[in-house]
């Protein structure tokens, strides 16, 4: 009904409004929190505690830059500080100014005062950080694995198709509830090559598949992939940090029961940072996409 609906998006508006404000509210509280912090930790530059409340504040709100300054103004007093050294490195990493990032993990790994706990640590940050050095980069994961449904075919329990409240029809015994299991794997993969060209600008390619295959209804077997490749541009790296305009093009197939959907096309899709954790990506995309069902084809525009 019109009305619910209204009434569910004025609820959902009020609760986004809400949020945003309480969100607000937080950040002013941080803010404040932040100056006031920097005037103390100028008249105590040597402060340990003081100056790291500050990195701590500065960092929630996404001010890397002065949470690095007052790290390295700490450092300036006193050298040997391997624990400051790796946070260095950590708050770099997070700028992906990723050369200052090992410079500074490697500097903290040879102080032999640096405790193992942070030593695991940046042995793990280390080679990722050297990684993202690397004009070309590969990146992807796997997942697979063997499950069990009681009802593969998603079939009602009596045989029946019930609609509107009434049964109208007996399912032949092929379509009927039955157990099975079935084995499956999901694959992504990635390359991003750095244009090498000050701004950030990198070539992205981006793989996907899906693969699942039924021990006894093999009917229901399934398998998808998709690629997509486009460079990702800065769109102002001075005046708009983060912000970058990615145009690529897409394609995908996948087969079910003898039936194949194939599409390509091409698309646009922005990437607009919000916060320093939280970032958006609107997009619009353009596909032809055609399917065969080993009777018919069908070719359309979506």
């Amino acid at each position: 009904m019109v009305w619910l609906r209204c009434i569910v998006i004025g609820v959902l508006a009020v609760i986004l409004v809400g949020a945003s404000s309480q969100i607000g509210r937080s950040e002013d509280a941080l803010v404040s929190a932040q100056n006031r912090l920097w005037q103390e930790v100028t008249r105590q530059p040597t402060n340990y505690d003081l100056t790291y409340d500050l990195v701590r504040v500065s960092s929630r709100i996404g001010d890397y830059e002065a949470a690095i300054g007052a790290l390295e103004r700490l450092l300036f007093y006193n050298p040997d500080l391997a624990r400051v050294r790796y946070e260095l490195g950590s708050l770099y990493y997070r700028l992906g100014s990723y050369e200052m990032a090992a410079r500074y993990f490697k500097e903290a790994l040879a102080n032999p005062m640096l405790d193992r706990a942070t030593q695991e640590r940046i042995e793990t940050y280390l080679p990722l950080a050297e990684k993202q050095l690397q004009p070309s980069r590969f990146s992807g994961f796997l997942q697979a694995g063997i499950r069990t449904q009681s009802n593969a075919a998603f079939a009602p329990i009596d045989g029946f198709i019930r609609l509107g409240g009434e049964d109208l029809a007996l399912l032949p015994a092929a379509a009927r509830r039955r157990a099975d299991a079935s084995v499956f794997a999901l694959v992504g993969f990635g390359h991003d090559y750095d244009l090498q060209n000050q701004r950030g600008d990198v070539l992205e390619t981006r793989f996907i598949g899906y693969a699942t295959h039924q021990f006894r209804l093999d009917q229901f077997d399934l398998g998808l992939f998709e690629a997509s490749f486009g460079p990702r541009l800065a769109i102002a790296p001075e005046s708009l940090p983060g912000w970058t305009i990615k145009p690529y093009v897409v394609g995908g197939a996948s087969a079910f029961d003898g039936a194949r959907f194939s599409s390509a096309g091409a698309g646009l899709t922005f990437g607009i940072p919000l916060h320093a954790r939280v970032s958006v990506e609107p997009f619009v995309e353009w596909r032809q996409a055609s399917f065969d069902d080993r009777r018919t084809e069908v070719v359309s525009t979506l």
